[in-house]
């Protein structure tokens, strides 16, 4: 996939792991103007991950985190930096996705790998829903300012009391399952009757769900509200194959991509330019 170069960029948080392109607000000389390139690859979203400063070596993404007792915990991931600062070079990144003059590193959590794995000793297809919504752990006291009501703050508190807050809705795709039901700022309550606030129990939810309707309760503003949402099938808008043409390759838009450009999950990609393909005369 070609980089893409933008003028400006902010990460946001671990956990769901994404960018965003922040628009200049003054005019600056194009030959001030400081390039950042942005390799708009893979990164995971709905998802937390564990954080220790392990210092892993390059190329051990992928590999066990198994603690001193022989127990395998989690996963190296860490992904690379969607940004990094201009002066950065890269021999500074290591190969597991770590920035190598840190020591950060991030695992991910094996619920749903476990899953994965007794789907194939089965020989079960591994099922995965969606309702292309994407979601962010917010604060307790964020969720107040958005509205959470202090019953329901109580009761997630008693439920979970290693709770640090809500889910909130954060991209509801175009045309999506979602759209014209949940908004940005939704926060997360219930989900067919029970209270909700981890990334791993609502994709859990939604896994055994696909095809059918969830109810699903919000709190937006003071106002809640309780809606029904289909839930749909992730592996229908992920490509598994593509078409080359002319040098060029062509695929359906994939589920990342139409997220991470706000559009609806439809249409071809291009997603190699070559030969009488060119993208820069089009």
């Amino acid at each position: 996939m070609n980089p893409r170069t933008f003028l400006t960029t902010e990460s946001s948080q671990v956990g769901s792991q994404e960018w965003t392109e922040m628009p200049r607000t003054t005019e600056v000389p194009p030959k001030s103007r400081p390039e950042v390139t942005i390799e708009l690859t893979y990164n995971d979203f709905n998802t937390n991950y564990f954080t220790t400063a392990a210092n892993a070596s390059g190329g051990s993404s992928g590999s066990p985190v198994i603690t001193i007792d022989g127990a395998v915990v989690a996963l190296q991931a860490g992904p690379e930096p969607l940004s990094l600062p201009p002066s950065t070079r890269r021999s500074d990144i290591n190969g597991s996705g770590g920035v190598s003059t840190g020591a950060t590193d991030f695992f991910l959590p094996l619920d749903r790998v476990q899953r994965a794995l007794k789907c194939l000793q089965r020989s079960l297809p591994i099922i995965r829903g969606t309702i292309q919504t994407s979601w962010s752990l917010r604060p307790f006291d964020e969720c107040e300012r958005l509205g959470l009501q202090p019953a329901h703050e109580s009761k997630m508190r008693a439920l979970f009391p290693d709770a640090i807050g809500l889910l909130v809705a954060e991209t509801v795709l175009p045309q999506g399952p979602s759209d014209g039901k949940v908004e940005e700022g939704d926060m997360l309550l219930k989900v067919n009757g029970e209270y909700v606030n981890r990334f791993i129990r609502l994709e859990e939810i939604l896994d055994d769900s696909v095809g059918k309707e969830v109810r699903v309760l919000l709190q937006r503003g003071s106002e809640e509200c309780d809606i029904l949402i289909s839930v749909g099938d992730k592996h229908a808008i992920t490509p598994d194959r593509y078409v080359q043409v002319c040098g060029a390759r062509f695929n359906t838009l994939s589920y990342q991509l139409a997220r991470a450009y706000n559009v609806p999950v439809k249409g071809v990609y291009v997603c190699e330019q070559a030969g009488t393909i060119n993208l820069t005369i089009i």
